[in-house]
């Protein structure tokens, strides 16, 4: 599943990136088409952290992997609008299209790191996935 959502979201927005391009979409279907990114890519972003992991990682300062979602999520939150600010900037249609590519290669990079090293998890409690964080004396 999240494999099938980052992929689709990834060729989406490929796909958006090269009608805009064109000069196909127009202010509404330009809308319409990243509403449909979104709703996908979001669903992809809901499902590649287990609520365990979630919730441990917010209740627990020590907890290096909140630190990690922290730091990626600041890189990701200051640094993307530096960039689509720059790209927008130069006024370049192409510069934009590549920020479009750059991000659809992304999303696809996900999908494919995630079939290569995800763990079956559709149907399954997490304690049939993994052992509970709290038996590690965490």
């Amino acid at each position: 599943m999240i494999t099938a959502t980052y992929g689709l979201a990834g060729i989406l927005l490929a796909l958006a990136g090269w009608l805009f391009h064109a000069g196909v979409l127009t202010a509404q279907t330009q809308t319409v088409a990243w509403t449909i990114i979104f709703f996908i890519a979001s669903a992809a972003a809901k499902l590649s952290v287990p609520d365990g992991e979630r919730n441990f990682s917010a209740g627990n300062p020590r907890s290096s992997n909140r630190n990690f979602l922290r730091d990626w999520n600041a890189a990701g939150g200051v640094g993307a609008p530096i960039l689509f600010g720059w790209i927008i900037g130069t006024g370049s249609v192409t510069a934009l299209f590549m920020g479009y590519l750059v991000a659809a290669a992304l999303m696809i990079f996900g999908a494919i790191t995630e079939a290569w090293i995800g763990v079956p998890a559709e149907r399954r409690s997490l304690e049939h996935v993994a052992a509970p964080l709290s038996s590690k004396g965490l």
